[in-house]
């Protein structure tokens, strides 16, 4: 089974909110994309490692963040990876 899906999503709003979206999602955020744009992982999780190990330095995340890595924090937010 392939790992991907395909959505679509309509934006509505004022104009200029609109614009600073598109801007941002086409060129400035464009390897993220928008559902990053709107609700970025934490900097902290970007090397973490999703191994299911614990320890002093997961606890510590799990407590900031709610996830003790990136995956698990990506797989119940549902954004996009880009890994």
């Amino acid at each position: 089974m392939p790992n991907w899906c395909d959505n679509q999503i309509t934006i509505t709003g004022d104009k200029s909110v609109i614009d600073k979206i598109e801007k941002i999602v086409r060129e400035e955020k464009a390897d993220q994309g928008l559902l990053d744009f709107m609700y970025p992982m934490p900097k902290e999780l970007d090397d973490t490692t999703a191994d299911g190990s614990t320890g002093p330095a997961q606890e510590e995340m799990l407590a900031k963040h709610g996830h003790s890595d990136w995956y698990s924090w990506r797989q119940t937010t549902g954004a996009p990876s880009g890994r």
